[in-house]
């Protein structure tokens, strides 16, 4: 922009006072980003906050349109990769924005996975063993298999709404390393019901 600039006369000047042409250039602009850590959630969505090199006070807003870690699986230092970085406001004729991307890292720490049990009713028959199926709240989609050592009423004799201990919970399979476990036990409840009791009878021969 072209603006007027007046001095005034002395022994060093000839003119002793005028007028210059100056030009004001656009200021560069270069926007940074700060990655913000994230549970894992199946995707490879990211969020970032931005940084820029404007002068004090003026009245910049900077955006982007997408943020990406490099994978969705858990992990510490993940490149997360910034696009469509933009800059608006009042003072944003001033600036020159010299990047539309930029890369940062943050982290994807593990997500907690609570596997409850179902224990199924079964009939009297002498011991305390139960058999349950089990849940979990991953991801969906994502491939896990849940399993358990043992499951067991708390007495082997008949009764309603028993409680049954399920013990030795663990989870396998190609995103396994992506949760972790809040429990490996779990508690439920099952009935035991009666068992029909046959009678038989044998003839005895008698002289």
């Amino acid at each position: 922009t072209g603006v007027g600039a007046s001095f005034a006369g002395n022994s060093e000047y000839d003119p002793s006072s005028g007028t210059a042409a100056l030009t004001v250039n656009k200021r560069n602009l270069t926007v940074t980003a700060t990655g913000i850590d994230k549970v894992y959630d199946g995707t490879t969505a990211a969020t970032v906050t931005l940084g820029d090199n404007r002068v004090a006070g003026d009245t910049l807003t900077v955006g982007y349109t997408s943020a990406a870690f490099d994978n969705e699986n858990v992990g510490t230092g993940k490149t997360v990769n910034v696009s469509g970085i933009s800059v608006s406001g009042e003072d944003a004729g001033n600036y020159t924005l010299t990047n539309t991307t930029a890369v940062t890292t943050a982290n994807i720490t593990k997500r907690e996975l609570t596997v409850t049990a179902a224990a199924a009713n079964k009939t009297y028959d002498g011991t305390t063993a139960a058999a349950v199926t089990l849940g979990d709240n991953r991801v969906e989609g994502d491939t896990l298999t849940v399993g358990y050592t043992s499951a067991s009423f708390d007495t082997k004799n008949i009764g309603t709404g028993k409680t049954v201990t399920v013990s030795g919970i663990s989870i396998s399979g190609a995103d396994a390393g992506n949760y972790t476990l809040t429990s490996n036990t779990a508690l439920t409840t099952a009935n035991i019901t009666k068992r029909d009791l046959t009678l038989g009878a044998e003839g005895v021969d008698k002289p």
